[in-house]
C-alpha cells in the first residue's frame, strides 16, 4: 500500500488523522496501518489518528443506529483492530474527540 498523507507541518499540531475503511485493509497491509495508527511514521500528528469503517454500498440504507453497532462490533472482534485503543477507534470516539478539542479551542480564545 502506498500511503502519503498530504500534511502540513504547521498543521499538525491542530490536526487528527482520520484513517478509513479498516474493513479494506488487505492481508499484510496491517503493519503500514498500525505504524500510522501508532503515530510512527515521519507525519505524525500531535492529536494522532484515529481509525473509522463505514458502512458499504449495500449497507447504506441502514438506519445510523446500525450502521455505528456494527462499527463498533467490527473494531471489537477483528484483529489487529480489536487490540488498538478503543478510545481512537470508531465514528463515535472520533467525533468525542472533535467535539472536545474544538470545546477547549473555544476555551482557549
Amino acid at each position: 500500500m502506498a500511503f502519503e498523507p498530504l500534511v502540513f507541518p504547521f498543521l499538525s499540531r491542530l490536526t487528527a488523522g482520520v484513517l478509513t475503511k479498516a474493513d479494506r485493509v488487505e492481508e499484510g497491509d496491517e503493519k503500514e496501518w498500525l505504524e500510522i495508527f501508532d503515530n510512527k511514521k515521519s507525519w505524525s500528528l500531535h492529536r494522532g489518528w484515529y481509525m473509522t469503517r463505514l458502512a458499504d454500498t449495500a449497507h447504506r440504507d441502514q438506519p445510523r443506529e446500525v450502521t455505528l453497532r456494527n462499527e463498533f462490533q467490527f473494531f471489537q472482534n477483528e484483529l489487529p483492530w480489536a487490540a488498538l485503543d478503543k478510545n481512537r477507534m470508531g465514528t463515535l470516539a472520533l467525533r468525542e474527540a472533535l467535539g472536545s478539542a474544538l470545546s477547549h479551542m473555544i476555551e482557549e480564545t
